[in-house]
């Protein structure tokens, strides 16, 4: 059996050793580097979701507010016609059958041509 010698290694081997302590820790601030971009990606990515959710809940309510103005504003008119037709019969029945004479001159008018 060949027994071991126990000088000094090669130099080759003590190079090789450098080069793998050497790459292993660049390895390990490789990995480092990313992990902190990915957890800064991920923050990143949280604020702008939560921004998106933000803009959209802001739409939502100025489109409903929008809504409920219009709404408002078509039940008034409503109203407003209604209250109008009752306080002004005659007039507001007039008024009918003058537009609708006007218009029948006018589309029949188109006609007789």
């Amino acid at each position: 059996m060949a027994s071991k010698q126990d000088g000094p290694k090669p130099e080759w081997e003590e190079t090789l050793k450098e080069m793998r302590k050497d790459f292993d820790i660049r390895l390990e601030e490789m990995r480092k580097e990313v992990q902190r971009d990915l957890k800064q990606s991920y923050k990143q990515g949280r604020r702008v979701l939560q921004d998106s959710e933000d803009s959209l809940g802001d739409m939502r309510d100025e489109i409903e507010d929008r809504i409920q103005v219009a709404r408002t504003q078509v039940q008034d008119t409503f109203e407003n016609t209604e209250q109008l037709i009752r306080e002004h019969p005659v007039l507001v029945v007039g008024g009918a059958l003058a537009v609708g004479i006007l218009l029948g001159h006018l589309l029949g008018s188109k006609n007789r041509d």
